[in-house]
């Protein structure tokens, strides 16, 4: 039944394609993504609107960013503001919490996906593009997969991969030798899931901290390097978070 629906729903889809394998109306849930660099500079790639209010992108489209905010681009909705909550450097993904919810929903997530005709997406140097391709059975190290016929351009980083039913299957990385690599659904749904684990157990640490100095205010005060997470960041783990709060506060005392 799934076969047969993707596809009618791959004859359509691929109805919208130009010679060129471009379209001219994005998917609502393909956005692109703008940074705020260190040192005046901008980054832009592109990025996959997942779960509710979660964006993921690649690692080294924020990496160089001055602050956790970003912006994000919805083509009928516009400008979104959003929070980095969590990256991965060793898969290159990034996730991006966005502030209010969008109006459209989010793609459907494919974990096994049969489809051997994939899409490509992102906005380049800022002008959209899908292209098709056919997955390859090679895999990376790190569980990448590959798609021929489909090279992707300096800013599709983060971008979609589709099957033919429109429904996500990974996020673009990028293209080597006219190959194009994306981590599948599967690895970024575990990740993700990592991320908000690892972000609901600072959230409770914080709380607890929070309720002895009164406020978080108070706490963010207290240390003055920045917010609690960015801290959190940096020490990696709630033992160490912990290690660091218990050193930080017999300073106090002792001062």
């Amino acid at each position: 039944m799934r076969f047969t629906t993707c596809l009618v729903a791959a004859i359509l889809f691929f109805s919208q394609f130009t010679a060129f394998g471009q379209t001219s109306t994005p998917q609502e849930q393909c956005v692109r993504v703008i940074v705020a660099d260190k040192g005046n500079g901008t980054s832009a790639g592109s990025g996959a609107f997942i779960r509710d209010r979660i964006i993921v992108t690649c690692n080294h489209v924020v990496v160089d960013r001055e602050q956790d905010t970003v912006q994000v681009y919805f083509p009928s909705q516009g400008l979104s503001l959003g929070t980095v909550i969590g990256t991965d450097s060793v898969m290159d993904l990034a996730f991006i919490r966005l502030l209010e919810t969008p109006w459209c929903e989010p793609f459907t997530v494919q974990v096994d996906f049969t489809t051997t005709d994939l899409t490509v997406q992102g906005y380049g140097s800022g002008v959209y593009r899908q292209r098709w391709g056919t997955l390859s059975n090679t895999r990376t190290v790190k569980g990448w997969r590959k798609v021929v016929n489909a090279t992707a351009r300096n800013g599709d980083s983060g971008g979609p991969v589709l099957d033919g039913c429109g429904d996500y299957v990974g996020t673009l990385w990028g293209s080597i030798g006219g190959e194009t690599y994306f981590t599948p659904a599967q690895k970024v749904l575990e990740v993700l899931e990592r991320i908000e684990a690892s972000q609901a157990s600072l959230d409770d640490t914080t709380n607890q901290i929070a309720a002895r100095y009164h406020s978080r205010g108070n706490v963010e005060r207290f240390f003055k390097r920045g917010t609690t997470n960015q801290l959190a960041d940096r020490y990696h783990s709630r033992k160490r978070v912990k290690r660091f709060f218990k050193r930080a506060t017999k300073r106090k005392v002792a001062a």
